[in-house]
């Protein structure tokens, strides 16, 4: 299973942040947002849960002390299913 991050924002703040982190994950830094563009993203951090079949399952805006754990389930959900 593969694991993107796709961010905006400083460079250096965002690896600070990163670097804080325990997350194992290809980090794309979306310069001139076009991606946010492209998938209509209404707000930052917004996060896109998707699955083997390349369905959205999930998504969530913002971002709260409990977050980084209730990504962590949600991955683990998506992975265990065939």
């Amino acid at each position: 299973m593969d694991f993107y991050v796709v961010t905006a924002g400083s460079e250096r703040e965002l690896r600070a942040f990163f670097d804080r982190i325990d997350l194992e994950a290809t980090i794309i830094w979306d310069k001139d947002l076009s991606i946010f563009r492209t998938y209509e993203v209404a707000g930052i951090p917004a996060s896109y849960f998707i699955d083997k079949k390349g369905r959205i399952r999930d998504q969530r805006l913002g971002w709260t002390s409990s977050s980084l754990g209730e990504f962590k389930d949600i991955v683990k959900l998506l992975c265990e299913e065939e």
